[in-house]
This record gives structure tokens, sequence and C-alpha cells, in this order.
């Protein structure tokens, strides 16, 4: 791997980790990561009085799940990063590239869809610190290798 590919391999691997660690905080320190999430979408840290106790431990609960989701896909990516991806591959950056433009598509479209575009917002963030890298190295994974 030439130093510029690792360069952006690195950049990828911190992204996973970091998506991997939001996930799990999502899990381990819920009260925090709602508080957050109610501030982006409320303007506020908590939940709405008319939302109730069995709503708000169901919001808990999908938020949860939520992290759970993402710290296995952050996993997943870290084996494609030091797996295919790594070995020049191009299933390796197709691995990264293609489930991380569908959650972007289905999940941006979603979230304007009914109203929520600071979670759009959000998921830009996100996934710019995919994107870059992902465009920095496809030509790399574009040209066949001899």
């Amino acid at each position: 791997m030439d130093a510029r590919t690792l360069f952006w391999w690195r950049w990828l691997l911190v992204a996973a980790l970091a998506t991997g660690l939001f996930g799990l905080s999502m899990v381990l320190l819920p009260e925090t990561l709602q508080a957050f999430f109610n501030l982006l979408i409320f303007g506020t840290t908590w939940q709405p009085p008319e939302f109730g106790a069995a709503a708000g431990g169901y919001i808990g609960f999908v938020y949860g799940v939520l992290g759970a989701v993402l710290a296995g896909w952050a996993l997943t990516i870290v084996l494609a990063l030091f797996g295919p991806f790594r070995r020049g591959d191009k299933e390796g950056w197709l691995l990264i590239a293609l489930p991380l433009a569908l959650w972007f598509v289905v999940d941006t479209t979603w979230s304007l869809t009914t109203g929520y575009w600071q979670n759009a917002a959000l998921n830009c963030v996100f996934a710019l610190a995919y994107a870059v890298p992902l465009a920095a190295t496809w030509k790399r994974f574009a040209t066949p290798r001899a």
C-alpha cells in the first residue's frame, strides 16, 4: 500500500472506530446520547413530557438497538479495511462504499420526508468522514491490477 493510500486507510480506520464507539456509547451511556438527540431534534436535552414513561423507555430501547447496529457495522468496516481493502481488492472498497451509500440515501430521505432535517444534517457530517477517503482512493480501486 503506497503512502497516500495508507493515509486514507488510516482515516477510514479512525472513522470506523469512532462510529463503533458512538454506537457503543448509545448502549453504555443512553442518557447522554438521548440528551444529545433530544437537543438535536427538540432543542432541549429532555424529552417532551407528553411522550410519557412508556414512550421514553421505548425510545431508549430503540437507541440501544441502533447503537448495537452501528457497532456491528463499524466492525464490518474494520474487517473490510484489514482484509480486502488493504490488499487493494476492489471488493474491499465496495464493502465500505455501497452500504454507506445505501444507508445515506435511505436514512437521509426518510429523515427529510418525516420532517427531521436535523438528522439529515447529522448524516451529512457522518457520511463525509467516509466519503472523503473513499473518493480519494476510488481511482486506485477502479483501475484493474496487473
